[in-house]
């Protein structure tokens, strides 16, 4: 049997003063069958009433006359009490006085003993439509009065309008207003039975439009609880971390609205706060941004790329983008890319097709789309092999070491970075360039070298770290070798020209 099942069941106990009286009652028909689960037995009125008070059942059946309280007593203080469960009483008497009480307090039925199994079976399952409609009617109470609440609670949110019932029962009442995000797309009814396992019984769950905002009286959830909920349940909240009184619930609801639109961009944290938010500053991406990427790819330089993708989630985050500016932005740098691309290899079909775009446009958040991106670009170039060919190979030496001057190049590091011997390399690099890779390397580092001597923002020693030499004096001696004048020489030859010039 399910737990579904088991949850639906109505609950029944015995009290009888007679034990074999009580034995008799779970063996004389099989209660399951007709939707019952014994919940246990009792062996006076007192203790039944305990019993009651405790489970809660929907029936109970009960000898009239037993120590210490009799049967109808029970019934009659389990009434006063407020509790719903149905009475049949049992009893080896039929004096009518007897059974004219038991129909005075509501009771079920009267029984005589010993029970009779065609007379028990219709009056239980009488009893057990009749609980179930009841059931039924509250449950489409409780809904109707969670609608009711709710729909008061949407209008307040939207039109700033404080209802006469709100404000009689929440007066003087602090709130927090927790926006929910489900990673996991289920429906908004199985996310609220999933947090009800966690939150308190009194939180309202509200929905507007396709969000369910939760509203929690006087919490006092503290951050590692929401942390712990999100992690389990694969869901996001945004709090704002403070609480509001009735006529400030409208204002912290507009914040509520304002840290969703980011949010996209805060997909690694589960628990996002008014704090955690980055205050908005211009940023912009540099102009080649685009072509860098490229080249990373080119070059298999995985920690430059992963470098460039940081930038563009700084970029979105300190901009503000919204969740569509930012994959608007995404889609423009990969539309430059895959143009380069084209470009570059005009025998392939390359173009932005339906499954590019759902790499972006169906990204969770902003974390999702640039790994998912990177990804997809790294295996674009795996299957374009755009820098293992043969006969390629050399031009792309020169464009490595004309992008990356500045590190400490060599033929053994171009081997490891193009999976090729070091002296095949050297001897392929020589024959199609008449250049030693080294002589080649220099030449790239001092022309390099003359632009920001003559830009005149650094000093020499500066220029030559910038550049690839750590040896100072190394750098001088390559310099006056190729331009035949020292840097220094160079600078000052520059700026008398200039002077002549003008």
């Amino acid at each position: 049997m399910s737990t579904r099942r088991m949850r639906m069941m109505l609950k029944v106990i015995f009290v009888d003063d007679e034990p074999l009286i009580r034995e008799g009652l779970k063996g004389v028909i099989d209660w399951n069958q007709f939707g019952y689960e014994v919940i246990g037995t009792a062996e006076n009125g007192r203790t039944g009433l305990d019993m009651i008070r405790f489970h809660r059942p929907d029936l109970a059946l009960v000898d009239i006359k037993m120590p210490g309280l009799n049967g109808i007593d029970m019934a009659e203080q389990a009434k006063k009490e407020g509790l719903q469960t149905k009475f049949v009483i049992l009893s080896g008497y039929s004096q009518f006085a007897y059974a004219q009480k038991a129909i005075q307090l509501g009771m079920e039925s009267y029984l005589l003993k010993p029970i009779d199994e065609e007379e028990l079976i219709p009056l239980i399952e009488s009893i057990a439509l009749k609980c179930n409609e009841e059931r039924k009617w509250k449950q489409r109470q409780q809904q109707y009065e969670r609608y009711s609440l709710a729909s008061e609670w949407k209008r307040l949110f939207t039109t700033n309008n404080v209802s006469h019932r709100l404000s009689e029962l929440y007066r003087e009442i602090s709130f927090e207003i927790v926006s929910v995000k489900d990673f996991k797309g289920r429906d908004g009814e199985h996310v609220r039975s999933i947090l009800q396992h966690y939150l308190p019984e009194e939180t309202h769950y509200i929905w507007i439009e396709e969000n369910m905002y939760l509203l929690l009286k006087e919490s006092k959830m503290e951050l590692h609880t929401w942390e712990r909920i999100a992690e389990v349940e694969q869901l996001q909240f945004l709090c704002l971390g403070s609480a509001a009184s009735l006529d400030q619930v409208t204002i912290h609801f507009e914040s509520i609205q304002q840290l969703e639109k980011l949010s996209f961009h805060y997909g690694d944290y589960l628990v996002l706060r008014e704090t955690d938010i980055v205050e908005k500053a211009t940023c912009e991406l540099e102009e080649d941004y685009g072509e860098k990427i490229i080249s990373c790819l080119q070059f298999r330089d995985d920690d430059r790329l992963s470098n460039y993708f940081s930038q563009f989630e700084t970029y979105c985050r300190k901009n503000q983008f919204t969740k569509e500016r930012a994959m608007a932005e995404m889609v423009v740098i990969l539309k430059d890319i895959y143009a380069s691309l084209q470009q570059e290899h005009p025998d392939l079909e390359l173009s932005l097709n339906k499954r590019v775009f759902s790499i972006v446009y169906e990204s969770i958040h902003l974390q999702d789309m640039l790994e998912k991106v990177q990804n997809h670009l790294l295996s674009l170039s795996r299957e374009l092999n755009i820098f293992l060919e043969p006969e390629n190979l050399t031009e792309r030496m020169v464009e490595y070491t004309k992008h990356f001057y500045y590190r400490e190049l060599s033929l053994k590091t171009m081997a490891e970075i193009f999976h090729y011997n070091a002296s095949y390399l050297g001897k392929k690099f020589k024959k199609e360039t008449d250049m030693y890779f080294h002589h080649f390397l220099d030449e790239v580092r001092i022309e390099k070298a003359k632009e920001l001597l003559l830009m005149g923002q650094w000093k020499v020693y500066e220029i030559s770290a910038m550049i690839g030499y750590s040896n100072h004096d190394y750098f001088y001696k390559k310099f006056k070798k190729q331009t035949g004048m020292s840097p220094k020489e160079y600078q000052k030859s520059f700026k008398k020209g200039r002077r002549k010039n003008g």
